[in-house]
């Protein structure tokens, strides 16, 4: 009689012991979780456009639609997007050490072979967005890829993205010719060679596979 309370009163403890290890480790996965939680809150400072890119550490520029930019349809006309898309490629293009002038120079130019654009989302007159370009292919030779996202400043969604296909000329007579060495050097040097990690991979159906040198 003695041995079985005994038994029974050791099993009572050994459960009570068990719950509150279990509640204690509970408690501790979630409080780990919590902090996991607003580690990456502080990381990401609350930008949106942290994450979100199709390839890594894009040539940012930002925009915001004007009046004259709105169409009969209440949103940014298309072909504000295709100038967007110009300004910035010129702007990445400086930042790489290539102006106008030295294309002018060296008798040289990347010609837009072809232009292609998905129209995502609607924008609209006043609303911040900001437009990234990459170059993601190249052969050193004569041809180039590069590629356009616009996003929303305030949460990130993607509204445009684009491509265009450049193929080198000569400005005097506009005929395919190789790329001088100062071109290989900058534009080559910057090529994206994968996409960002971090994308989900939303929209995936609207990004070509890239061209090969």
């Amino acid at each position: 009689m003695g041995e079985g309370m005994g038994e029974a009163a050791g099993r009572s403890m050994s459960e009570a012991v068990g719950d509150a290890m279990n509640e204690a480790m509970n408690e501790a996965m979630n409080q780990a979780t919590h902090e996991a939680m607003n580690q990456t809150d502080d990381d990401a400072g609350g930008d949106p456009l942290r994450a979100g890119w199709d390839y890594p550490s894009p040539h940012r520029m930002d925009v915001r639609p004007q009046p004259q930019d709105i169409d009969g349809l209440n949103h940014t006309n298309n072909a504000v997007y295709v100038r967007w898309c110009e300004q910035v490629a010129w702007a990445h293009s400086e930042a790489l050490g290539l102006t106008l002038e030295d294309y002018r120079r060296l008798d040289r130019a990347m010609a837009i072979r072809h232009g292609g654009y998905d129209y995502l989302l609607p924008s609209f007159e006043g609303e911040p967005l900001v437009l990234g370009t990459w170059l993601t292919a190249g052969d050193g030779r004569l041809a180039m890829e590069r590629r356009f996202q616009l996003r929303r400043a305030g949460d990130g969604q993607t509204l445009m993205r684009g491509r265009w296909d450049l193929v080198c000329i000569a400005i005097a007579d506009g005929r395919p010719k190789r790329m001088p060495p100062e071109f290989v050097a900058a534009y080559q040097a910057a090529v994206v060679v994968s996409a960002d990690p971090s994308n989900d991979g939303a929209d995936d159906e609207s990004r070509d596979p890239a061209i090969k040198g």
